[in-house]
């Protein structure tokens, strides 16, 4: 019997780099290790940047990482770093955006090459597959191909011209110059119209959401158009397509019809398909988006989506200590033979095995469940014969097609729902990545605190304990430094902006939901680190990280733009706003009104990019 050696990543408290210390590459973490050992031997740096509950870093880590030959190629001519991009977000987006440059495309696992004197990346991608397909190299053919180029005098002079360009074009997008434009004159209406058209352009009116598969829920767009549509004007249609877009997501197979909670992305255009794996951030910024769209139509289904999303993060999520876990994964199953989506999906005949009728029937038709599975071939052989749940006919159709009441379907599909849940619950679950991420837990805190003003006041509890929680367990009692990640008692990485940002609205929410003055003494302490560390008050820039965050990073960013997480910018603005209100900090109102308008004088020839910062111009007036 073979006896496995772990490497340097089994001291890491990630669950992600765990997942990968007994594969025979030499892997380090990201630090001064790795970087003095390239620099000393001359070999180019590989950072590869995935997280634990990814389904292509598991695929590429079984094909390649975990392969003896593959691992030698890499042991023998690269130095490998592996990050947990939930752990070191700004690393992730520097050589996220490189690779898009490079490629035209993102994603996960992030593999990337770098000069090990400049840390310039100069090649990169995303999944590489062991055998070449779909005219896609190899990893072991990529390996090889650089191995040669940078053993070669004027190739490896290229690569290095070419490391010096993405880092040029990454310095410039990371903090790129404000216009010529005087902040102060920008008209953020002329803006927000400018969105009206643009997402009115990029709309799929037939499906929903933006464009075409893969599909993601998008909240802080989302978000944006229902409060465009608040604003009146000629234009109504834009918080109709939002709510028709949540509509057809609350619906789709992404969502959980049994347990709740949404699932990270659809791979098809009609959001039947999705990604398995549940991240905490995309719910708990979705039940607060449903949240908010209850309050523009009262629907039995926009509540029932919030409140099951609310409970799945409660009952699936939630540790013993008080904060919530970063995500579950995408795959189940026993030792290797995990299958993406196994524990979600069903066939005809196990549905049949366990509703009676006419629980059966009814919850057929009502999530189209087909005897040869109702997804079709092209989305894998693990979907063979197999039904993902997606509502196809509403209360008032099935009632009529069944000769119910409406009262009596809704009854009937929960006992069913219930019934199928008990039997769900003795299959393998995924597996949950326990790290619990500081941004992402005020998010959650933002969504219960809501919930508990909207839906039930049970909600408010355990918004309390994970602030508690993070005051307990990642603050330094000392310094009040915050800490971006807690996992298994340990706590090590600084926070970054978006931590400080989510963290001061969730504490200001509960301020307001709770008037206990020590969540407003915590948040002037907050607000407080972050100007000494994160804003730039003159020229109304907020930066991602603090200066000397990490002596290793190429550049500082203060990108203001929205991804899956809305700006850090627009969201300290805001919360700063709030706060100053609050306390009569007029120099705060300031400050926020500068960064916000610094943003638009930046972002004003692509205003769709900033919905998160357009929101806090808005909410606090400047429009």
């Amino acid at each position: 019997m073979t006896t496995q050696t772990e490497n340097r990543l089994a001291n890491a408290s990630s669950p992600y780099l765990k997942q990968h210390a007994f594969n025979p590459v030499d892997w380090y973490p990201w630090g001064g290790e790795a970087i003095k050992k390239a620099r000393e031997e001359k070999k180019p740096m590989l950072l590869s940047i995935g997280y634990a509950t990814c389904h292509w870093c598991h695929v590429m880590a079984g094909e390649s990482f975990a392969d003896p030959v593959t691992a030698d190629l890499m042991n023998r001519y690269f130095v490998s770093i592996k990050v947990d991009r939930e752990e070191r977000p700004d690393l992730d987006a520097i050589y996220m955006q490189a690779v898009v440059a490079m490629t035209g495309q993102g994603g996960w696992p992030l593999n990337v090459f770098l000069d090990p004197e400049t840390l310039n990346p100069f090649f990169g991608g995303t999944y590489f597959p062991k055998s070449p397909k779909h005219m896609m190299g190899s990893w072991k053919q990529v390996l090889e191909r650089i191995a040669a180029l940078w053993g070669h005098a004027e190739k490896r002079e290229e690569l290095l011209r070419q490391g010096e360009k993405l880092r040029d074009y990454l310095t410039k997008w990371a903090d790129p110059c404000v216009s010529d434009a005087d902040p102060a004159a920008i008209d953020p209406d002329l803006l927000i119209a400018q969105n009206r058209e643009i997402l009115n352009r990029m709309h799929d009116d037939e499906n929903g959401g933006f464009g075409r598969a893969p599909k993601f829920p998008t909240p802080p767009l989302l978000t944006h158009m229902l409060r465009i549509s608040r604003l009146g004007g000629t234009d109504a249609s834009l918080g109709k397509k939002a709510l028709f877009t949540l509509t057809q997501i609350a619906n789709g197979g992404i969502f959980d019809h049994l347990e709740g909670g949404f699932h990270r992305y659809a791979v098809d255009s009609s959001w039947q398909v999705p990604h398995f794996e549940k991240m905490l951030y995309d719910n708990a910024q979705l039940a607060s988006l449903y949240l908010d769209a209850c309050e523009v139509r009262d629907s039995r289904l926009f509540r029932t989506a919030a409140q099951m999303t609310l409970d799945y993060m409660i009952r699936s999520l939630k540790l013993p200590e008080g904060g919530f876990a970063a995500a579950e994964d995408a795959d189940s199953g026993e030792g290797h033979e995990k299958t993406e989506g196994a524990f979600y999906v069903w066939t005809y005949e196990e549905i049949q095995a366990v509703l009676p009728e006419p629980h059966r029937s009814l919850w057929n038709d009502a999530f189209g469940v087909k005897k040869d599975g109702n997804v079709a071939a092209s989305f894998g052989a693990e979907f063979k014969d197999r039904n993902i749940f997606s509502r196809k006919k509403t209360d008032d159709a099935l009632a009529a097609a069944f000769s119910f009441s409406e009262d009596q379907v809704r009854s009937l599909l929960s006992e069913a729902a219930e019934m199928l849940t008990r039997v769900r619950a003795k299959r393998i679950r995924p597996d949950r990545d326990d790290k619990v991420i500081l941004s992402w837990n005020g998010l959650a805190i933002q969504a219960l605190v809501k919930g508990s003003d909207v839906l039930d006041h049970r909600y408010l509890d355990p918004a309390v304990a994970a602030a508690h929680f993070v005051k307990t367990h990642m603050m330094d009692d000392g310094t009040g430094e915050l800490y971006r990640s807690w996992c298994a008692g340990r706590a090590e990485i600084p926070a970054v902006a978006e931590d400080y940002a989510e963290l001061i609205l969730g504490l200001l929410d509960l301020y307001a939901a709770t008037a206990s003055t020590d969540w407003l003494d915590w948040v002037t302490e907050l607000v407080a680190r972050c100007l000494d560390q994160f804003v730039d008050a003159e020229k109304g820039i907020f930066y991602h990280t603090p200066e000397g965050h990490d002596g290793y990073l190429i550049v500082r960013m203060s990108d203001m733009r929205d991804s899956v997480m809305p700006s850090p910018a627009g969201r300290f603005a805001l919360g700063l706003y709030r706060a100053g209100q609050i306390l009569g900090r007029n120099q705060w109102l300031d400050i926020s009104r500068r960064i916000l308008r610094t943003g638009m004088a930046r972002y004003q020839n692509e205003p769709v990019a900033i919905p998160a910062l357009l929101d806090a111009v808005h909410l606090i007036g400047l429009t």
